[in-house]
């Protein structure tokens, strides 16, 4: 049975991946290696330097955010609403932004970028985002009646943005942000139980 179920195993995850449906917590272990290097590049004193990580960084990010790609929140690992200045994004819950990144001594202090999903619909999008990849009206709405910082439970396709610096996502070197382009497929508040 051990030898049918370790047989088994690795075919689930194969076909899930080919299918193209993640958890989010895996998709953040997964970009773990990548997030660091952009980190690194974002205090890179020497701009060719620099440049090299975060192209090297973008490569690893390509093979792990591809268009079409569904990810879907678990209880460990939700979708977190944005307070922005207007924009319509979600972070996850299990990534610890800002977190500082080990350094060697003498080294500047790193720290993990921003990690943002951000959906669009035909009033709130950005040129380069195909109409078919709008968010429906409904979930947007339900997004922004939310309070900031509300935890969501959903599912998210991962879109192509003609525009970025992957076919999937920008980094913002300045803020230090990783902004990935979705749809929201679903999207529901976590409500919790009253305390007592």
């Amino acid at each position: 049975m051990k030898i049918a179920i370790s047989l088994l195993l690795p075919l689930l995850i194969l076909s899930s991946v080919l299918a193209g449906e993640s958890d989010l917590s895996t998709v953040m272990e997964r970009l773990d290696g990548a997030l660091t290097l952009l980190a690194e590049s974002s205090v890179d004193p020497c701009p060719i330097c620099s440049k090299q990580t975060r192209n090297k960084a973008f490569r690893m990010l390509n093979a792990e955010l591809l268009p079409g790609r569904v990810v879907k929140t678990s209880t460990g690992c939700l979708l977190m609403g944005v307070a922005t200045t207007g924009e319509s994004e979600l972070a996850p819950s299990c990534y610890p932004a800002g977190a500082p990144v080990k350094k060697k001594q003498g080294e500047e202090e790193v720290r993990l970028p921003r990690v943002t999903f951000r959906f669009h619909t035909a009033g709130r999008r950005l040129v380069g985002i195909a109409e078919s990849d709008f968010t429906v009206d409904d979930l947007a709405a339900d997004y922004h009646s939310a309070p900031a910082g509300t935890s969501f439970f959903g599912v998210v396709e991962i879109i192509e943005f003609k525009y970025g610096d992957g076919p999937a996502y920008n980094y913002y070197p300045t803020s230090n942000q990783l902004q990935i382009h979705c749809r929201l497929i679903t999207l529901n508040p976590v409500t919790r139980a009253p305390a007592q």
